[in-house]
């Protein structure tokens, strides 16, 4: 799915390809606006809120991982270990460790990239190939456009690098990375993220399309008006409400 993000100062946009869906972020004041347009509503998240997410979602996955280790034990041993054998090395750990750690186990292993000898172009913009590297998982070939050459420098991502960093704080991953680990991620990255291929046959997960240069208006990052702010937030489990007054 495409999706695009405006950036303006500290502040950053993300919409899906059809714009029914609209995250917001302010890097500066750490707070996070999900928009649903088709409901005409919005959720504001902050730090607080956010770990009281992941708090939520880690319980819940824990008792997950507490029922499907009681089915597998029920299992003949052939069957598990064919079940088991379908499982990255950190899953099966992650459901094997009998103390309840809740979430995705914490990692030092944080991606590395390792360059390569293949150049590429991706939107008009010449790349340079790099296996991402993190710990026992396939190597993903990834393409950057080096920094220098970059059409974005890294300090205007700093509010996607924040976004990343508040949801990575916020909530259990696949990768299992703390904020501290987030933050080494992204200054490992040798430059932009042009493409990304992942698996055996090399399919695309993320593709550059266009970059563009132009003044956002201050309401992009911003709920519309009339749209009504509901009660639950990010990821937070309970029954969904809303304020009776609309943003005006």
């Amino acid at each position: 799915m495409e999706s695009t993000a405006y950036i303006q100062g500290s502040k950053v946009r993300i919409e899906d390809g059809d714009a029914a869906h609209v995250g917001i972020f302010d890097n500066r004041a750490k707070v996070l606006t999900l928009v649903s347009v088709t409901d005409r509503t919005y959720s504001e998240t902050d730090k607080d809120r956010m770990r009281a997410a992941r708090a939520a979602v880690e319980a819940r996955l824990a008792e997950s991982r507490k029922e499907l280790r009681a089915s597998l034990e029920r299992m003949p041993s052939d069957a598990r270990e064919s079940f088991l054998s379908r499982m990255s090395p950190e899953e099966r750990a992650a459901l094997e460790d009998g103390e309840e750690r809740g979430g995705a186990r914490e990692t030092s292993e944080v991606a590395t990239y390792e360059r390569t000898a293949d150049k590429g172009a991706v939107a008009g913009f010449a790349c340079e190939w790099f296996h991402e590297v993190q710990g026992q998982k396939p190597p993903i070939d990834v393409c950057l456009i080096p920094w220098k050459r970059s059409p974005v420098s890294r300090e205007e991502l700093r509010p996607l690098e924040g976004l990343l960093e508040f949801c990575g704080a916020g909530v259990p991953t696949q990768l299992g990375l703390s904020h501290l680990q987030v933050r080494k991620m992204i200054a490992a990255l040798p430059g932009l993220i042009a493409l990304r291929k992942v698996g055996r046959d090399g399919k695309e997960w993320e593709r550059l399309i266009r970059v563009e240069r132009q003044n956002v208006s201050a309401e992009k990052f911003a709920p519309p008006l009339g749209y009504t702010k509901s009660t639950i937030g990010f990821l937070e489990s309970g029954e969904i409400g809303s304020d009776a007054t609309p943003r005006r």
